[in-house]
């Protein structure tokens, strides 16, 4: 019975589409060119020990010719046994699948009845083959193990392969990722673009092949624009005969690169962006805004304003704008509005990221609590139900008790710090900042940023005079836990 990577360890899966290092291993011989089985057993451990998330074997670098001396299965089983006995976390087991469709399910049934998770397919065994007959094969194997598709350089013997290929490999449910190895700029958009149309950019990983462009190819967002929408996808990791040496050094350079991904989204207010002057003035300026953002794999918060805005605002966001740019786009919801309670189960039930304050502007009783304490209560229920139901909300808040309220809550009931984030200000209670950081907290910190953040900042003030005392006091209060 074939598999299934819906099947797969839930660890193993992440790993895989997170990005990793998976070096194509090689083949040990000893001076009479036999299989050195020591010696293939410490690369092994060696791989593992340095931080590689997986191991492709039977691939081009261990030599496609084990097959006609009776290695495939011995080479694969002492890879197997190796991360079974000498892991300590799961790693991502890919059998390398050659030949023609017989040999290549037969060394899929191989590699399955070893524990392996995929098989990464070589097609090179397929020359002269139509694309029919090369959709027919893949989806043949698929059936056998879930599968990762290779696109070989040409100058290796592997198949020119065109876009309407890639597209209708994606579309195999069965494919989980795709190594790209065609050594050339162009046929590597064939692949991306070909895995977009076919609408598996969230199914299937891209992974890097390319030893001549591996830096390159791992910090470029790729922007394709499908049914007039633009979709953003990345090669997150390297399956790699290139990275079957140093393997230490090439799991701190993807570390390095994952990292230096900026975690930075921005927030803009609708009248900033036309709405007063006309609504349809204002949404092509978030189309604009949103759509850059998604280009570089960031967020756009829209700013909630005074209540006299918030049906606006709420309307436009979940009729017009979460519709064309799903989670690309996220609202904020004020504590202190009446309303807002029902507000937040809407927005819960919608999927759409939250931004939790207590809100800023003077308001009718009709409309906000006039009572701090009654802000707070309405606050904290809002924030737990954000916290446990909602898509990773932002808990923007200064005031330490709720902020303490929070940290309790997710420590109660076992709730991962991937699922919120806390958001503050720039420069406003520093030491409540460092404190969330050293407990492990995801923290965004806010700052106005352009060439008008002055005129900014002086109209959020004028808006409401107790903000000036807000800062003022939260100043002081920093000043006074930094003494201590």
């Amino acid at each position: 019975m074939g598999t299934h990577w819906k099947d797969w360890p839930a660890d193993v899966l992440a790993t895989l589409r997170r990005g990793a290092v998976i070096p194509a291993h090689p083949l040990a011989l000893d001076a009479n060119r036999k299989l050195d089985t020591r010696r293939q057993r410490a690369l092994s451990r060696y791989y593992i020990d340095a931080g590689a998330g997986g191991l492709a074997v039977g691939v081009h670098t261990t030599q496609f010719a084990i097959r006609d001396v009776g290695l495939y299965r011995p080479v694969l089983e002492l890879a197997m046994r190796a991360a079974t006995d000498w892991a300590r976390t799961p790693q991502v087991m890919i059998a390398g699948l050659a030949g023609r469709t017989t040999q290549a399910v037969t060394e899929a049934h191989v590699a399955r009845d070893l524990g392996y998770h995929a098989g990464l397919l070589s097609l090179a065994a397929m020359k002269g083959a139509s694309e029919d007959e090369l959709i027919a094969h893949a989806e043949t194997i698929a059936r056998e193990i879930p599968l990762v598709g290779f696109y070989l350089q040409p100058a290796v013997g592997g198949i020119m392969l065109p876009t309407s290929f890639w597209r209708r490999f994606a579309a195999i449910e069965n494919v989980i990722a795709i190594k790209i190895a065609p050594f050339n700029r162009y046929r590597t958009l064939d692949v991306i673009r070909g895995v977009v149309e076919a609408g598996a950019a969230d199914r299937i990983t891209l992974y890097t092949g390319n030893d001549d462009h591996i830096i390159l190819d791992l910090v470029t967002p790729f922007t394709l624009v499908v049914s007039g929408k633009p979709v953003t996808v990345r090669i997150k990791g390297g399956l790699l005969g290139h990275w079957s040496v140093w393997v230490k050094s090439a799991v701190e350079l993807l570390d390095r690169i994952h990292a230096a991904k900026a975690n930075a989204n921005v927030s803009v207010k609708l009248t900033q962006m036309g709405l007063d002057i006309d609504e349809q003035l204002c949404l092509r300026n978030m189309r604009a805004i949103i759509g850059k953002a998604k280009q570089y794999d960031s967020f756009v918060r829209i700013d909630m304003e005074q209540s006299s805005y918030t049906a606006r605002t709420l309307h436009l966001f979940t009729e017009v704008l979460y519709p064309e740019f799903g989670n690309a786009v996220g609202v904020v919801l004020q504590s202190y509005l009446r309303r807002t309670a029902a507000d937040v189960d809407a927005m819960i039930a919608l999927g759409a990221r939250v931004r939790l304050c207590k809100g800023a502007y003077k308001e009718p009783e009709d409309v906000a609590f006039p009572e701090k304490k009654d802000v707070d209560a309405n606050y904290v229920a809002c924030m737990e139900r954000l916290i446990e139901r909602g898509n990773y909300p932002g808990i923007a808040t200064h005031d330490a008790a709720i902020i303490d309220h929070a940290t309790a809550f997710v420590k109660n009931h076992k709730i991962p710090a991937a699922r919120y984030e806390f958001q503050m200000l720039y420069g406003v209670r520093r030491d409540l900042q460092y404190r969330l950081h050293r407990e492990g907290h995801n923290l965004r910190v806010y700052v106005p940023f352009g060439t008008h953040w002055y005129p900014y900042l002086m109209r959020r003030l004028a808006e409401r005079p107790a903000n000036i005392a807000f800062i003022t006091t939260n100043i002081l209060k920093e000043s006074v836990h930094r003494r201590r």
